[in-house]
């Protein structure tokens, strides 16, 4: 159960728990930004990696003809 809300609720938990606990965050606010800004960071890193990787490469040459299909539709309509 655990596992299953960290994999698809994390971002509404933690909502809450600031929401709620809000007078913590605001008392240590240097400390929470810190965290917000190295959680930014990760996140941005394993977009970038993602983005580089032969998978998304390969997927995206694929897929160009159906976007140019699609571009040249909308141009017509």
């Amino acid at each position: 159960m655990l596992t299953e809300t960290i994999q698809n609720h994390a971002e509404e938990v933690k909502r809450y728990i600031f929401i709620k606990h809000k007078e913590l965050y605001i008392k240590d606010f240097d400390n929470c930004m810190e965290v917000l800004f190295f959680e930014l960071s990760v996140q941005k890193k394993g977009h970038d990696r993602f983005k580089n990787s032969l998978e998304y490469k390969i997927g995206k040459v694929i897929t160009m003809p159906f976007r140019i299909i699609l571009k040249l539709l909308a141009i017509q309509k």
